[in-house]
């Protein structure tokens, strides 16, 4: 509700400033009778420049994750400002002595390269977008082994000591503390059935009893998870 409230104030504000800018040009127009075609000219270089100062508002070229988002606006707004200034000035040297035609074309090049420099700016941050998805899905199944991992340790802690499965659930806490996400799809997928072996390890009956450590099945679990760690770890 509160974006949608945003955004209807925000086109309120361009509705009201493009009306400003109309009526000014009707209401100088008398003033600038000496020369009505550049007149009109500076009047659409304006308009123009507004309704490109609002358009990211209109078609959200810059929403996503926040890195992205600023630096694509930085690229944008940078290129507008320039943009903005070389029409200032070719406003008053169409007063002065340029002809029409010149600054049209100089208006029109201005604006392409504008719109260049914004497409710079949307594809820098799709490329951030990207790569910050990217990392959060790496971080995701490693942050979960992790998890998971504190869990065991937590749910075998009231076993001895020196009982087997206590201390397998230490070791394995320690192993997935430094293991570091990897873009490997291979890394990916040992990731994952470490995972699945790790739930089946949390979810065995006789994981938090004392005659767990003299279970075959729930050893084998431990075993083949150690071994999976070591495939996984073997992978940069």
């Amino acid at each position: 509700m509160k974006k949608r409230n945003s955004s209807v104030f925000g086109l309120i504000a361009f509705a009201v400033g493009a009306l400003i800018i109309v009526l000014a040009y009707i209401l100088l127009m008398p003033m600038f009778s000496f020369n009505p075609v550049a007149y009109t000219f500076s009047f659409v270089s304006i308009l123009l420049t507004y309704i490109l100062f609002f358009l990211p508002m209109f078609f959200g070229p810059f929403t996503g994750d926040v890195a992205g988002t600023v630096l694509g606006g930085m690229f944008y707004y940078r290129g507008l400002t320039i943009y903005a200034l070389l029409s200032a000035v070719n406003i008053a040297l169409v007063f002065v002595f340029m002809p029409l035609a010149v600054s049209i074309i100089i208006q029109c090049i201005a604006l392409f390269v504008l719109l260049l420099w914004a497409f710079l700016g949307q594809v820098t941050k799709e490329h951030i977008d990207d790569s910050l998805r990217n990392e959060e899905v790496k971080k995701s199944v490693v942050t979960e082994l992790r998890n998971r991992a504190a869990k065991l340790t937590a749910m075998t802690s009231s076993l001895e000591s020196e009982n087997k499965i206590r201390a397998n659930a230490r070791k394995i806490e320690e192993n997935m503390r430094y293991l570091s996400p990897s873009d490997n799809p291979e890394a990916r997928e040992i990731e994952l059935q470490m995972l699945a072996k790790l739930n089946a390890i949390l979810n065995d009956p006789l994981l938090t009893s004392s005659a767990g450590a003299e279970n075959a099945s729930l050893s084998g679990k431990f075993n083949e998870f150690d071994v999976l760690y070591k495939e996984r770890k073997s992978i940069l």
